[in-house]
This record gives C-alpha cells, structure tokens and sequence, in this order.
C-alpha cells in the first residue's frame, strides 16, 4: 500500500511512531483534561529537536 500513513512509518523511526501509538492508545482511557496534557507533552516531545537545533545555531 502507498498511503500517507505507510510511506510516514517508513521515514520515521519506528520506535517513534510505535512509541506516540502507544500513547495515543492510552489517551482513549483517560479524562479528558490528562488526554490534553498527555497531547501537549507529545507536541513538546516532538518539538524538542527543533528546539535543540536553535539554541545550536545561536
């Protein structure tokens, strides 16, 4: 299959992508405001790299 969803898996390290469909797994068995902050620490998570690339070009 040629979807979006396979060629992403392929590029991405697959440990990542396992590791955040685990968590969104578990974000269907919590309330609602931990659903949030569990989204909100996964977008960090994935923003932390792009962080550490600009305090690198500082």
């Amino acid at each position: 299959m040629q979807n979006g969803k396979h060629r992403f898996q392929r590029s991405a390290p697959l440990a990542l992508v396992n590791k955040n469909a685990e968590a969104f797994k578990e974000m269907d068995t919590v309330s609602a405001p931990h659903r949030r902050a569990m989204a909100k620490a996964l977008k960090e998570l994935g923003e932390l790299t792009a962080t550490q690339n600009r305090f690198c070009d500082q």
